[in-house]
């Protein structure tokens, strides 16, 4: 801080040791978007990584979190709503997190959501049959609720 003022702040672009910091954003804009279903920050994260397209096509090794970003944006995000109680709740939250899932969010409700949330992945979700249930979506159209970590698994296989 004490330090003479600088004309520009130096930015790095690239991924080193300690990712870039818009790498970075770029995932969480996409995490963002994943929770809210709002399309700004989608549009925010893919306008990010839209400067370092030809430097990560001439050079992908160095832009490992950028390119994990883009891919996520390109794929795209499971988006996971899970309802009951942490405890109860366990085996189904440690099926979404194992293995590691870097394509997923996850948000969880200790009880039934009946209206709007101020997380919208959580919006209007209810236990089936008063057991911790999962919602399995993308893009925030989610398949049929499941109650049981085999049935969370596969709907979280690829391609599914």
């Amino acid at each position: 801080d004490d330090g003479e003022k600088l004309i520009v702040r130096p930015r790095n672009l690239q991924d080193n040791a300690t990712p870039a910091g818009s790498s970075m954003m770029a995932k969480q804009l996409a995490r963002l978007a994943a929770y809210t279903g709002d399309s700004r920050y989608d549009e925010a994260a893919r306008g990010t990584l839209a400067v370092l397209v030809e430097a990560m096509r001439q050079y992908p090794q160095a832009f490992g979190e950028a390119l994990s970003a883009a891919d996520m944006l390109v794929t795209g995000l499971a988006e996971v709503a899970v309802v009951g109680s942490p405890e109860a709740a366990r085996d189904l939250l440690a099926t979404i997190q194992t293995p590691y899932r870097p394509n997923a969010v996850t948000a969880l409700s200790a009880s039934n959501v009946d209206d709007e949330h101020v997380i919208p992945l959580l919006s209007y979700r209810t236990m089936k049959n008063g057991e911790p249930t999962a919602y399995v979506c993308r893009n925030f159209t989610c398949r049929m609720p499941v109650t049981t970590p085999t049935e969370v698994s596969d709907l979280l296989r690829p391609g599914v």
